[in-house]
């Protein structure tokens, strides 16, 4: 295989944001093997499209979670199954990504844990209560859900704490045991606290908010905090008694991929301690495995934090991204029918 990937010379890969970081990350890989890898980003939403129709280049390997695994898995565009062909059998993967079955077919190669960045001279959020408390007269920054695992996370935070049902989730470990008729009850108090949510285009300027005095606290993914030093001084990061997701990351390799040698090569070094410490390096990811260490060569942890959940399979993920939607166009209707008078005077007449 070796030879045949370094005949191929090249690859495509995916990812679905931080392409500067993969880039550093795939750098040893390259010098090593003499292997170009192009890094680009690709939305999530946008994945299993660009793999059918290959614009803009074939994709050969590709790093997906949330909707988009379930997406590459129901359309069959993943070429494997890859697992059972990994060099190193000390790395402990899984065939459920996102509670998708993939058969093998996705590998998981780094981990991360959503939580709070918060200014401690300011706030402190110790139970759900508190947080509720601090909204009636503060707002929370939060980067767009569609878009961030961070505000995704957020979303699955408000189910957990304020489903009115009598299900208990106080011994939960998988969230894929949220059912769906729950939800209700959350996504009506966000859109009644709609004005106490200030939403971002990405996870960087809600956490750039808070770095920079400007916003008081945000939800925020680990990796990213640790790259850029924002948990520093009075800022600090946490994941509070009331629960935020751990998220992961897989590769696969495209049914189309034109190099499948060199996308293969690449999955079995990132599951390598050399490539987990490199993901680590370049992203500040949870380790898959012993012997990763930090820059003053400290062990690195492969535990996430005891407060953690899992985020919800990948088709519940789209079905509650689609109905935070449906809240935000409730909310432009609302703030319409306030701006213009002759709307009000007939929303009146329709509910007197």
């Amino acid at each position: 295989m070796l030879q045949q990937a370094q005949q191929e010379g090249s690859l495509r890969l995916s990812v679905p944001d931080q392409a500067e970081q993969w880039e550093k990350a795939v750098t040893p890989f390259e010098k090593k093997y003499q292997i170009d890898v192009i890094v680009e980003e690709v939305p999530e939403a946008e994945l299993a499209e660009r793999i059918k129709t290959d614009q803009d280049g074939c994709i050969d390997a590709m790093m997906t979670r949330g909707t988009s695994t379930q997406a590459l898995v129901e359309e069959k565009l993943l070429l494997g199954p890859i697992e059972p062909v990994l060099f190193d059998k000390t790395i402990q993967t899984s065939i459920q990504q996102d509670s998708v079955n993939s058969v093998g077919c996705l590998v998981p190669v780094s981990r991360y844990q959503t939580g709070i960045l918060y200014d401690s001279t300011q706030l402190d959020l110790t139970d759900w209560e508190s947080v509720e408390e601090y909204l009636e007269n503060h707002v929370l920054t939060v980067p767009d859900p569609k878009t961030s695992m961070a505000g995704r996370g957020l979303l699955q935070t408000l189910v957990l704490n304020l489903d009115n049902s009598d299900a208990d989730y106080s011994n939960v470990s998988l969230a894929q045991e949220i059912k769906t008729v729950n939800w209700q009850s959350a996504l009506e108090w966000l859109e009644e606290h709609w004005e106490s949510f200030v939403w971002t285009e990405d996870e960087l300027t809600a956490i750039q908010a808070v770095t920079k005095g400007k916003a008081a606290v945000t939800v925020a993914r680990s990796d990213l905090v640790a790259q850029i030093g924002a948990a520093d001084g009075d800022i600090a990061f946490c994941v509070p008694d009331f629960q935020m997701a751990a998220g992961s990351e897989s590769i696969g390799i495209s049914l189309r991929s034109e190099h499948p040698a060199a996308a293969l090569l690449l999955v079995n070094w990132l599951v390598t301690l050399e490539g987990q410490q490199a993901l680590y390096d370049a992203r500040k990811t949870i380790p898959l495995c012993e012997g990763v260490v930090d820059g003053e060569g400290a062990p690195v942890s492969t535990e996430t934090d005891t407060n953690a959940t899992e985020f919800l399979p990948s088709v519940y993920q789209e079905s509650l991204l689609k109905r935070f939607q449906a809240v935000i166009e409730a909310v432009e209707k609302r703030q319409e029918a306030e701006q213009d008078p002759e709307q009000q005077e007939q929303a009146k007449e329709q509910n007197p």
